[in-house]
C-alpha cells in the first residue's frame, strides 16, 4: 500500500530534527549562537554553567530517534510491529514535549528556580515566546503522526 506524503509529518520530523542537529553541535563543544558557554547557558539553559556536553548528546539523539519515530508513524512501513514501535514512540515524545511546553509557559507564569530572579532575562523571555510554544507545536504533530497509523495498525 503506498501511502501519500503527510506534509505535518514531515515538518515535525524536520523540526525535531532540527532541534537535534543544534544539540548535536552544542555536544561537539559549539556555542552557537553566542561566542560563549556563559552566554548560551543564558540563553538556553537560563543559568550557567551549560549541561555536560554528554546531557546535550542525550537529547540530540533522542530528539533524532524521535524524528524518525514520527516520520515511520505517520506514513507506516510494510512491517506493521515497526510501525507500531514507531507509534509508541511518537506517543512519548508527543507526551514528553507536550509537559515541556506547557510546563515551561506554566513557569513563566507563577515562576520557579529556572525563571525566577537567578535566570537569565533572555531565556524567560525566549522560552515563552519560542521553547514552549515550539515543543507544543511539535508535540502536536507528534500525536498527529501517531495517529494517522493508527487505522492500519488494526487492519
Amino acid at each position: 500500500m503506498t501511502r501519500r506524503i503527510h506534509v505535518p509529518t514531515i515538518l515535525t520530523a524536520a523540526g525535531l530534527a532540527a532541534a537535534g542537529g543544534i544539540h548535536a553541535a552544542w555536544a561537539a563543544g559549539s556555542t552557537w549562537p553566542r561566542q560563549s558557554e556563559d552566554e548560551l547557558a543564558d540563553l538556553v539553559v537560563g543559568k550557567r554553567p551549560m549541561p555536560p556536553r554528554a546531557a546535550s548528546a542525550g537529547v540530540a539523539v533522542a530528539l533524532g530517534g524521535a524524528a524518525a519515530a514520527v516520520l515511520v508513524a505517520g506514513h507506516g512501513l510494510p512491517d506493521r510491529r515497526l510501525t507500531r514501535l514507531a507509534r509508541l514512540a511518537a506517543l512519548i515524545t508527543a507526551r514528553v514535549l507536550r509537559t515541556r511546553g506547557g510546563g515551561g509557559l506554566v513557569m513563566a507564569v507563577v515562576g520557579s528556580s529556572t525563571t525566577a530572579e537567578d535566570a537569565a532575562e533572555e531565556f524567560r523571555r525566549n522560552d515563552l515566546r519560542f521553547y514552549s510554544p515550539l515543543c507544543l507545536a511539535l508535540s502536536i504533530g507528534a500525536a498527529r503522526a501517531a495517529r494517522r497509523a493508527q487505522p492500519e495498525l488494526a487492519a
